[in-house]
């Protein structure tokens, strides 16, 4: 376990999503942000947070988004995979399944995710990213 001080967007993140947080995996700027935190690198700011959910997951998932008050993004182009409350956006993708049925069918789906809840791969992908952020961290800084 690594303890660091979270951005707001994390820990808004985290707040919303902690009664779910087995069944999805944080990918894009916050994962990033997350796994750069005790480096000196920099992410740029952003407010929405990518997650990649089982697609046996998704209704449930959207079932805690909706009782946390996110409600469907109004915007033409994320429409069925964006759900927003106040500034923050939570863009879902969904793991592969070759027929998705219900909410799942309308997410989009990334092969490359089909990692989703397979913990062991994620955390060797964790340490992957802090072992090339410290190697950029060194050949920038010394």
């Amino acid at each position: 376990m690594r303890v660091i001080h979270p951005s707001a967007l994390v820990a808004d993140a985290a707040d919303a999503l902690g009664a779910v947080r087995d069944e999805v995996v944080v990918v894009g700027a916050a994962a990033v942000e997350v796994a750069l935190a005790q480096t000196r690198a920099v992410v740029t700011p952003t407010r929405d947070v990518d997650l990649v959910v089982a697609v046996e997951q998704v209704e449930a998932v959207l079932r805690h988004l909706e009782d946390q008050r996110f409600r469907p993004s109004t915007r033409p182009h994320e429409r069925g995979f964006t759900w927003v409350r106040d500034d923050l956006s939570i863009q879902l993708v969904r793991s592969f399944h070759p027929f998705p049925r219900g909410p799942a069918a309308r997410l989009p789906q990334n092969s490359a995710f089909a990692m989703a809840g397979e913990a062991d791969t994620l955390r060797a992908a964790e340490a992957e990213v802090r072992r090339t952020a410290s190697r950029c961290e060194r050949r920038l800084f010394g």
